[in-house]
């Protein structure tokens, strides 16, 4: 079983990136909510077609918990908080006390 983080832009409060996930590229989406303080994700395939969308990121939880339709990721991406934050990681803190972590097969 191989861990990563996956790339995050602190300075950004909507960004997107690629990234290969067991052999799969996806494209990866961070919306930051300034209503309730935290971040939502959208995954997406190359071509731009959304596979999934509005995942918020709660601090210690898979991001793909729900998700079992085609297209999922082999793997697992939870947020995994680095001190006491039990909230969904707010602006400052994704990428700083909140990271996210894709764990797979290589």
């Amino acid at each position: 079983m191989a861990f990563f983080t996956l790339p995050i832009d602190r300075a950004l409060a909507n960004y997107r990136f690629e990234t290969d996930l067991d052999g799969v590229t996806y494209r990866i989406e961070f919306k930051y909510n300034a209503r309730d303080d935290s971040w939502n994700c959208n995954f997406l395939d190359v071509a731009g077609n959304v596979l999934r969308a509005g995942i918020k990121a709660v601090t210690d939880w898979s991001l793909l918990e729900r998700w079992v339709d085609q297209g999922r990721p082999d793997g697992d991406v939870f947020s995994a908080a680095l001190g006491d934050i039990t909230a969904p990681a707010s602006l400052g803190e994704l990428g700083d006390k909140v990271l996210l972590v894709y764990s797979g097969e290589g």
